[in-house]
């Protein structure tokens, strides 16, 4: 056997570990992640304008995260969340605590700007972690002080900087929310990159505490190989989404978010605190 049809068989058998992995969903979530996808465009085109629902829809976000990385620590019960529960109810349990995380990001101004900037210090740190960058993040370590780091940093400036910050993190999270969904037809490695980062972030935390922060190495559930970092299918893919978010941010500027202000009718219903005035 010579080297190209050694090379055939290595990509037919990662296409078939792909799609074991990430494209045999059940039809209800695909059903969902191209719902997600059409939102996706609009939140693209006029996130600022829309950020109301952009602020609960990052609170749902992180409210789904958070319960669901913690919850298996917490709640050792048959029905969720627990090693022996049932799958489908930790998710239920996690929209549950999403939606009400989204509510709070919805009715408290400042905390649902932070969320939105944390959701791009999130997106910027998988960025990073396709990147050729990766080979520094093997450890557990780096991988939460990367994360970490990104996520506080952009909800900072989203409170200093709020305009510039929302109308990137709405770009940018739209794109993916699109290029997600299409790539469910095109089954490139986007979807299993991205996929495979964000839910390290679990293991990382059920990792370390059950280790008592000793024994830091990831174990990871595919081949080193498989869409860790850039390939050349998912290469267009990351193009495309940074192309997609420079566009989106020239669109909002100047149509979508243009001379919106703190003023607007539009942001009248988050008025339970002091809001700060978006930068012009």
């Amino acid at each position: 056997m010579d080297f190209d049809e050694g090379l055939n068989i290595t990509k037919e058998a990662t296409q078939k570990l792909l799609d074991k992995l990430v494209y045999s969903k059940h039809p209800a979530a695909v059903t969902i992640i191209e719902i997600l996808a059409v939102v996706g465009v609009v939140i693209w085109a006029a996130g600022y304008r829309l950020i109301r629902p952009c602020m609960f829809l990052a609170g749902f976000a992180l409210g789904f995260l958070i319960f669901y990385v913690f919850s298996p620590l917490v709640f050792k019960t048959q029905i969720c969340c627990g090693p022996h529960g049932k799958a489908i109810a930790h998710i239920l349990f996690s929209a549950l605590a999403g939606v009400f995380g989204g509510f709070l990001g919805c009715r408290l101004y400042r905390l649902g700007v932070f969320t939105i900037g944390e959701c791009l210090g999130l997106i910027v740190g998988l960025a990073i972690l396709s990147s050729p960058l990766y080979e520094y993040f093997h450890s557990n370590i780096a991988y939460a002080g990367l994360m970490a780091a990104t996520s506080l940093m952009f909800g900072s400036l989203a409170h200093f900087y709020e305009k510039p910050v929302v109308v990137i993190a709405t770009s940018c999270a739209g794109t993916l929310a699109v290029l997600y969904g299409v790539d469910y037809f095109l089954r490139t490695s986007f979807s299993v990159t991205i996929e495979s980062f964000l839910l390290r972030i679990k293991d990382v935390v059920w990792d370390g505490l059950k280790s008592e922060l000793s024994n830091w190495t990831y174990r990871a559930k595919a081949p080193a190989h498989l869409a860790v970092h850039f390939t050349p299918n998912s290469i267009p893919m990351f193009v495309c989404w940074g192309v997609s978010t420079a566009i989106g941010v020239v669109i909002q500027y100047k149509i979508t978010a243009n001379n919106l202000n703190s003023g607007s009718s539009l942001l009248q219903f988050c008025n339970c605190c002091d809001r700060p005035k978006p930068d012009r």
